[in-house]
């Protein structure tokens, strides 16, 4: 039996030449039938395909291949006129490297490659204009590398790279996409996207690189993200489990969404945003999401509103502008970042669970106008209120105490706050507390360009909450109490308990005192105070002998 040519040179080096089997190869001449002719006798013979550099193959339908097709540049011409039967250009059952894939004469619907088996690499292609994907991948453990994708994932729901459990997809560059460039699959785990490069995502609040519903211990990590439509480069989102989002650069939002111990570090975005997300009339809440050491030239919002159910998230190290939460927090912890303002709002409406506690600690508030750190619950009445919010060790400073309204520290409905040791300057009052029951207000210094230090409101009305368990002791700055009867305890601060005269202004409670700053022979210790009012009755006390 003889042997054709084409049989002796795959015994020999394990290769199929397609123009061994009649393609042309001129992009011009429908070379459909030859194409897969050659890939037959690849498969039957073990071997391989090689496209040369200088060949363009034009194909009117889909091509299925199990055995690998290699090339240095050379190019398919994808004219497919019916998308219904020919979904994609390559049916891929074996390897792919260094094709040039074009389907600008394709119908609207049609992609490049999807893979039809597990462990398969494609890489080093460059695949344009296909409106669908450019690759499926939608068996496992595809490792898609080194592919430049233009202008494909133009239609609904269909992005330019799609991924399956096991999958990664790195040091790829997809520009012009409309919806999603990257897009891990619903359910799958440990998926990568490593050090890729999205452009010019052109679809209104796209989401380029996106983990889908219920996904699990993906990394996303060294990604750019540059040029799209306003909206969130990065989104992980529902249900999803343990993703890790780390040293990505985005010119937008990154977003974890109803998730459970997601990972955002070392990121440069816009924004960030950690909340939770509804399914049919359930609230499902994001927890345990770590907001580490990111750059942010926007905000971080943890929880938006009807979406606010969080908790367990840690929220620390981070430069942005203004870190908001709403919503439900519980054990969460607001630490040693550098920001704007810092506002954070609880709402027990939103969840059946008791709130708290929230620790706001240990970060630098540089603020403009308004409010430096806002810690507060809900304002509708009883039980809406913040519990066991605890603001500790922070820098606050204002633009300067002629900007009308400026507070350092604003705490409103609340139970159990704990607020020691900050230290606020540069704003008209230091410390606003209103509507508060279980008050720790602790060391903390007001400096002397602060007008007011602090003020206590509504902290003993009928209205809202009986004023209880207060300690309010050594701080510095000036404090005034608005209260309307009963004074919870109260010590004052060792400067203090020195002045020059009994009080005149302010409301004083029985058994205050005064030391006299100046004490003289024949005079007397100082002032005790003893009606309450305003300023109260003040009476001398301790003659000091002539």
């Amino acid at each position: 039996m003889g042997l054709t040519k084409a049989t002796n040179r795959m015994i020999e080096g394990a290769s199929v030449n397609v123009k061994d089997f009649g393609v042309i190869g001129d992009g011009t001449t429908d070379d459909t039938v030859a194409f897969q002719a050659a890939i037959t006798h690849a498969e039957i013979t073990d071997a391989e395909v090689q496209i040369a550099s200088d060949v363009n193959i034009k194909i009117t339908a889909a091509i299925t291949h199990s055995c690998n097709i290699r090339s240095n540049g050379g190019v398919i011409t994808v004219v497919i006129s019916d998308a219904s039967t020919y979904p994609y250009a390559l049916q891929s059952g074996g390897n792919v490297k260094g094709l040039v894939m074009d389907g600008v004469g394709s119908v609207t619907g049609v992609g490049a490659i999807q893979t039809t088996a597990a462990g398969l690499t494609i890489e080093d292609c460059s695949i344009t204009n296909f409106y669908s994907m450019a690759v499926y991948a939608l068996t496992t453990d595809n490792y898609l590398r080194n592919l430049y994708v233009n202008l494909c994932g133009r239609y609904p729901d269909k992005a330019s790279i799609y991924t399956q459990s096991g999958g990664t997809v790195e040091s790829c560059t997809v520009k012009n996409s409309r919806y999603k460039a990257l897009v891990a699959g619903q359910s799958s785990t440990k998926v990568s996207f490593l050090n890729n490069r999205v452009e010019g995502t052109t679809g209104a609040a796209s989401e380029p690189m996106y983990f889908s519903y219920f996904s699990t211990d993906g990394i996303m990590q060294g990604n750019t993200c540059l040029g799209g439509e306003p909206g969130n480069d990065i989104k992980v989102s529902k249900s999803t489990e343990r993703h890790r989002i780390i040293d990505n650069n985005c010119e937008g939002g990154i977003f974890s969404q109803g998730g459970t111990d997601n990972l955002l570090a070392n990121n440069i975005a816009s924004s960030m945003t950690v909340a939770s997300h509804i399914t049919g009339s359930t609230l499902v809440p994001d927890t345990g999401a770590r907001v580490i050491n990111n750059v942010c030239t926007a905000g971080i919002l943890i929880g938006v509103t009807g979406l606010g159910e969080v908790n367990n998230v840690v929220v620390k190290g981070n430069k942005c502008t203004a870190i908001s939460g709403y919503g439900s927090f519980f054990n969460s912890y607001i630490d040693s970042n550098v920001c704007t303002s810092i506002f954070v709002q609880v709402d027990k409406t939103v969840s059946a669970a008791t709130d708290g506690p929230v620790y706001v600690t240990n970060n630098v508030v540089n603020f403009a106008s308004g409010v430096g750190v806002t810690v507060r619950g809900a304002l509708f009445g009883i039980n809406d209120e913040l519990l066991k919010g605890v603001v500790t060790g922070n820098y606050i400073e204002g633009p300067g105490s002629a900007t009308a309204s400026t507070v350092g520290i604003n705490c409103l409905a609340a139970t159990g706050l704990t607020i020691e040791n900050n230290i606020i300057e540069a704003c008209v009052t230091g410390v606003i507390l209103q509507r508060l029951r279980q008050l720790s207000l602790r060391n903390n210094t007001a400096k002397n360009d602060v007008t007011d230090g602090y003020s206590l409101l509504e902290c003993n009305s009928g209205t809202y909450w009986p004023g209880s368990d207060f300690v309010v002791e050594n701080n510095l700055g000036t404090l005034d109490y608005a209260l309307t009867s009963r004074i919870p305890t109260y010590y004052l601060s060792e400067r203090e308990k020195y002045a020059g005269a009994a009080p005149t202004t302010g409301w004083h409670k029985r058994g205050e005192y005064r030391l006299d700053s100046t004490p003289t022979a024949g005079g007397t210790m100082g002032w005790v105070c003893t009606t309450d009012g305003t300023p109260g009755t003040w009476k001398t006390f301790g003659a000091i002998t002539a």
